[in-house]
């Protein structure tokens, strides 16, 4: 197979700040909550990840002043139809204290788990380990820490605050039509990316860093086609249809890209070419997206380009039947 040439590019991360809503009325003194996901995007057909939008649930563990002081152990908080932050074991607020509180989303997923770092309690550094097997690359797994101190004398609190940052990486794939030749159109399907699926986070660190388990094996993350299927002329590009995510690994590691490009000239269907290549030395950090962008063209594919040779002319050949001179009468 000829490899093609993969550039990645990161893209920033939007993340806004949250604004607390303030509650006055007579359960003024109950821990209400309320939740913000960094790094929001709007295209959720194509998009896996949490967003501020579509997050339904996750789960809370909170202490008060020290681990041994618990108040929420792995506590489900749910948002309602109304849109409200909702939970069953009503917590409340109490003077001068200090309140750490750590969450996580998924919730009820067989692939995440938890083993808390000061158990029965979490430590004061954060929850503790999370082990992730990815198995489609369509689960976040998102994680948010926050601490409140209660004044002296408490008139109203408002609903904890909670950022969750995403813990894994975010891939797509976009490819631009580079054939010189104007009427030659492109079509990119089934693209996939082949990672590793199982590793261990530790969320007590202060930078967070993903290590493969011993039992990792290969999970292959199905990004569908390009531009769903359609064909894409020259100088155009067409991004995967999917995201998909993944484990955030260091620059050792290495991720088999497999794609099929469909070339057409005209509505008449060329060729087929099957293309495998590696994304190698590429760090992959926690909460970051990557674009990966393939640049396609003849050359680049190992195809054959047409080419034309020295012509001929054919020599005049005087025509003897009739005789070669003619006689021109005035």
């Amino acid at each position: 197979m000829k490899k093609v040439f993969l550039a990645f590019a990161v893209a920033a991360m939007m993340v806004s700040c949250f604004s607390n809503e303030v509650v006055n009325n007579l359960e003024s003194t109950r821990i209400d909550f309320a939740s913000h996901v960094a790094g929001n995007s709007t295209r959720a057909d194509e998009n896996p990840s949490f967003t501020t939008a579509n997050i339904a649930a996750f789960d809370v563990w909170a202490f008060m002043d020290k681990p041994s002081g618990q108040v929420f152990d792995q506590e489900r908080v749910k948002k309602n139809d109304a849109g409200e932050w909702t939970y069953t074991n009503t917590e409340y607020w109490y003077p001068a204290h200090t309140y750490h509180f750590a969450a996580l989303a998924p919730v009820d997923h067989s692939n995440i788990e938890i083993a808390l770092a000061n158990a029965p309690y979490i430590a004061e550094a954060g929850l503790g380990t999370v082990t992730f097997t990815n198995v489609d690359g369509t689960d976040d797994v998102i994680y948010a820490e926050t601490q409140v101190t209660t004044p002296d004398t408490i008139t109203s609190m408002a609903p904890v605050g909670l950022t969750f940052k995403h813990l894994l990486t975010k891939i797509r794939f976009s490819f631009k039509n580079c054939f010189a030749g104007e009427f030659v159109s492109l079509v990119v399907s089934d693209i996939t990316m082949t990672a590793k699926d199982k590793a261990t986070i530790d969320l007590t660190q202060d930078t967070f860093s993903w290590v493969l388990a011993a039992d990792a094996k290969d999970v292959v993350l199905d990004f569908d086609d390009a531009g769903e299927a359609a064909n894409f002329a020259t100088g155009e590009s067409a991004s995967s249809d999917h995201f998909r995510l993944t484990i955030p690994a260091d620059d050792k590691q290495q991720y088999l890209v497999t794609f099929v490009v469909s070339t057409y000239n005209g509505d008449v269907k060329g060729a087929d070419y099957p293309v495998e290549v590696y994304i190698k030395d590429c760090e992959f950090k926690p909460g970051k997206q990557y674009n990966f962008k393939v640049e396609l063209s003849g050359d680049a594919m190992g195809l054959h380009p047409i080419v034309f040779g020295q012509p001929e002319v054919e020599e005049w050949v005087s025509d003897t039947n009739p005789e070669e001179d003619r006689e021109l009468k005035l």
